[in-house]
């Protein structure tokens, strides 16, 4: 007896298992890491590395969409396409806001971040990474069933 899958089930789970999962992972984990981060310490020496990590995420997460969704403007891929894309749009809002946090330290350091509260926003934009992160991770565990998927609520 041969049971056929259908292509692109068979081509998800051939190439996409480990890194997709650790793409997903990665994205929760960086915007807790920074998260914690602002809520804690000093921004503006972490800045040019936390644009780097966010960016990363958000590069390893659209590389995971690419492979997931096989076939474009598939009706059935809706609810994954639209977790995707709130998850990117929420770690670009993080790069824009770190972006605009350099030009903030330029001006007056860690105290002008406090008393403009630029810390909370940016706070507040990790946390945002963080959610829709964890979205993502759940609606590829209802989407995408035939694969193994992280932890969603555990950075």
């Amino acid at each position: 007896m041969c049971l056929l899958l259908p292509g692109p089930v068979v081509r998800a789970a051939g190439s996409t298992l480990g890194q997709d999962a650790d793409a997903v992972q990665q994205f929760i984990r960086t915007g807790a890491q920074l998260a914690d981060a602002y809520g804690a310490g000093p921004v503006c020496s972490r800045i040019d590395r936390d644009v780097a990590s966010v960016r990363d995420a958000r590069l390893g997460s659209e590389a995971a969409m690419k492979r997931l969704l096989l076939v474009e403007n598939d009706p059935k891929q809706e609810m994954l396409r639209s977790a995707f894309r709130r998850a990117n749009e929420s770690a670009l809002r993080l790069e824009r806001t770190l972006d605009g946090t350099g030009a903030i330290c330029r001006q007056g350091g860690d105290a002008r971040i406090d008393s403009t509260g630029f810390r909370l926003r940016l706070e507040n934009e990790a946390l945002f990474m963080v959610e829709h992160g964890r979205t993502l991770c759940r609606t590829l565990r209802t989407e995408v069933p035939g694969l193994v998927w992280p932890d969603c609520d555990r950075p």
